[in-house]
């Protein structure tokens, strides 16, 4: 940077971007017993982390762009979301996807 003063050198500066969402997870309907996946399908700058969710509560283990259920049950019904994070030199930035319905029909 520089002016009628001279120049200075500073530090370069740090932008961090939060991932983007480009296709959401969407609602389905099941029959008891069948098999379903949820997709989400997400850009940002660095490798990208993804936390499952049903009604608000983190899924164990389920870390990566696509969840798949299968043999669903009447209680596996629910609001399905995904975090997507990405860690910069500013910290961990995320996103959270829309709510996709599964509801699920059966005996």
């Amino acid at each position: 940077m520089s002016d009628q003063r001279g120049s200075q050198t500073t530090e370069p500066a740090v932008l961090a971007l939060k991932p983007d969402i480009l296709f959401q997870p969407q609602s389905q309907s099941a029959a008891v017993g069948s098999d379903v996946d949820l997709s989400v399908t997400a850009s940002g700058a660095g490798p990208l982390a993804y936390r499952w969710r049903r009604n608000g509560i983190i899924i164990p283990g389920q870390t990566s762009p696509l969840l798949h259920l299968a043999n669903v049950q009447t209680g596996d019904g629910g609001a399905y979301s995904v975090i997507v994070t990405v860690v910069t030199p500013l910290g961990t930035l995320g996103a959270i996807s829309s709510k996709a319905t599964l509801t699920v029909s059966g005996p």
